[in-house]
């Protein structure tokens, strides 16, 4: 099989599963076939994890892949000392999944899930138990794949063996809950929105002020988005629809404004520049001001014509159905998370067109099963 010593092809997975930044640096071990059993280094921009460190963090890490298993979106980790703990709780932090029963677990630990009821489902007793056992690991998990590593440690190939053995001892508990949670129809791992705004709220101080305000702002239930798609043109377009579609506009008003007034600003200090500068210098600050102001003149104009079409699509535009046709990682990150080009073919009046998008975060994870799935796609034309 090619992808076993192509660490680009890891890579590209756990990119992609998980969302998060990563290179690996090498496959040093590869076994099995539809159970794979992956052992590799892990590098990770420093700040992705706990620290504020530049440069790069390597971590040996063990990937469990099978199609046996099933396990939300999730982190576990060792928790942070005193200082950093009051630091996040006003700066804000992802929230932490405490279980009353395993205090032990939960000082050691801190877990966080954007689906709490089915990361404590997959979490269980002797999930916890072991972990306690065995502090110091940090584990991330999605969909069909575990990722076990011990923060900012490379073991040598004399010590392998033995990180091996501990990594599977604290996988085999794992392996047996994450096979179970394949097994329950009535768990869902794909977080709801109220899940998404109880998640955002427990992330607390400032960062999860503003996250959750955003959510709110932008979510829109199942039921109004349905009525709003079947309501004949011109559609009365919700809130959450119009914060989503229209709210990229702000970023040409923003922009636009700022040059704007800095160029007025230069026009006016070289206009009234006290003293008999050479006519040179004179004319810099009104020329330069002058360029200025026209582009954040043209930023505004832009954002305003965006924002024109896209009311014109959002009320009057034609509802069809496409399917994505590609969808690839591009090399642009956001927030550490990487950002997808997704292409929609679709047709209109007897003629194939396609359609061109970025995606990032859970609009990603949503693309990519529809892609692999082969659903059909609703868009607006």
């Amino acid at each position: 099989m090619a992808e076993r010593s192509d660490p680009k092809w890891l890579e590209d997975r756990l990119v992609e599963e998980l969302g998060i930044v990563v290179r690996v640096r090498n496959i040093r071990r590869d076994e099995g076939d539809e159970e794979r059993l992956i052992v590799c280094d892990l590098e990770f921009p420093a700040h992705t994890e706990a620290t504020h460190a530049r440069g790069r963090i390597r971590n040996t890490a063990v990937v469990f892949m099978s199609p046996a298993i099933k396990v939300p979106l999730f982190t576990a980790g060792p928790e942070t000392t005193l200082v950093m703990r009051v630091t996040k709780r006003f700066f804000g932090e992802l929230g932490d999944i405490d279980f009353d029963d395993s205090p032990e677990f939960s000082q050691q630990y801190h877990l966080f899930g954007w689906s709490e009821e089915s990361v404590r489902a997959l979490f269980t007793r002797p999930v916890r138990d072991r972990l306690a056992e065995s502090p110091g690991w940090t584990i991330r998990g999605k969909g069909n794949l575990l990722v076990l590593y011990r923060w900012n440690k490379t073991v040598p190939d004399e010590e392998l063996p033995q990180f091996l053995r501990e990594a599977l001892r604290v996988l085999e508990p794992l392996k047996e809950s994450a096979a179970a949670l394949a097994e329950r129809p009535d768990i869902v791992v794909e977080p709801t929105p109220n899940e998404l705004a109880r998640a955002a709220d427990s992330i607390g101080g400032i960062a999860g002020t503003m996250l959750l305000g955003q959510l709110r702002r932008l979510l829109v239930p199942r039921r109004e988005l349905e009525e709003y798609l079947s309501a004949e043109p011109p559609r009365e377009i919700p809130r959450g629809v119009r914060a989503q579609v229209l709210g990229q506009s702000a970023g040409f008003y923003i922009g636009g404004g700022i040059a704007l007034l800095s160029g007025t600003v230069f026009c006016v200090v070289g206009l009234l520049e006290p003293g008999n500068p050479p006519p040179q210098v004179k004319l810099l600050f009104p020329i330069v001001g002058a360029i200025v102001a026209l582009i954040g003149l043209g930023l505004i104009v832009a954002g305003a014509i965006y924002r024109r079409r896209r009311l014109r699509i959002l009320r009057n535009g034609r509802l069809l159905e496409g399917r994505i046709e590609k969808m690839e990682r591009s090399s642009i990150a956001v927030n550490q998370q990487p950002m997808f080009y997704v292409r929609i073919r679709y047709e209109v009046d007897g003629e194939e067109r396609t359609a061109e998008l970025r995606a990032l975060g859970p609009q990603a994870n949503s693309a990519r099963r529809l892609h692999e799935e082969q659903r059909p796609v609703r868009l607006l034309v």
